[in-house]
């Protein structure tokens, strides 16, 4: 990745806690920290594309695909990981700035 862009790396939760907004917290807060600690202008991320939940997540907060993927072989299956990238621009105007101090 570019020295211009932060990467969000892994993001799991706990089978039995999905649902209730924790996921939405973390990612939330690990961007706004980002941005309030950087100047990069993107934030990216990779996630699968069969993984609609995340997908989900990661569309609502404004995170766009970047049209890259990569294939990843897991057993006997081919995952597609989409590219999603989210500018601070994007952010910012969308009021998250309570999360800046």
């Amino acid at each position: 990745h570019d020295s211009q862009s932060m990467r969000l790396g892994y993001i799991i939760t706990d089978p039995a806690v999905r649902g209730q907004g924790r996921g939405r917290a973390l990612v939330e807060a690990a961007v706004a920290r980002g941005f309030e600690k950087t100047d990069f202008p993107l934030i990216t991320l990779g996630v699968y594309a069969h993984n609609h939940r995340a997908l989900g997540l990661y569309e609502s907060l404004e995170f766009k695909p970047t049209g890259a993927s990569i294939e990843t072989v897991v057993g006997d299956e081919t995952w597609q990981a989409m590219e999603m990238a989210l500018s601070r621009d994007v952010w910012l105007r969308n009021d998250h700035t309570s999360s800046f101090h």
